[in-house]
């Protein structure tokens, strides 16, 4: 198993998208569609990282990111959105921003490399 992933999207056919192209990779995959949700289950599951869609109905991605890096700063958080700009981009970064622990360091260099071809992947095939 390459590690587990919680994956946070309101729409369930991107969540199921996701889970589809990770689980062949080895990671266990998990999903939520709301970031309340998402939470309630980070508080009772231990995960690698949290794969969360930044414009979502209610709870957006950088507030799940924000109450994340709150209250599991160990767990590493990717926002992702199709609808990306300067701005979005500064306002995640700030959102992540706190101290880095040995475990997040740990799981950045041994898994974002897997992570990266499977998102190069889905976007070459659009």
């Amino acid at each position: 198993m390459s590690g587990s992933i919680l994956v946070v999207d309101d729409e369930l056919e991107m969540c199921e998208a996701i889970a589809a192209g990770l689980d062949p990779r080895g990671f266990d995959v998990r999903w939520e569609t709301s970031g309340e949700a998402a939470l309630t289950t980070l508080a009772g599951a231990e995960v690698d990282v949290v794969l969360t869609d930044l414009n979502m109905r209610g709870m957006d991605g950088l507030a799940v990111c924000e109450r994340i890096v709150a209250s599991r700063p160990d767990v590493p958080v990717v926002v992702i959105t199709a609808f990306g700009s300067l701005e979005t981009a500064i306002a995640a970064i700030r959102a992540a921003r706190t101290t880095s622990s040995p475990n997040r360091s740990r799981w950045t260099r041994s898994r974002s490399r897997s992570l990266a071809r499977f998102s190069i992947g889905r976007c070459a095939k659009r």
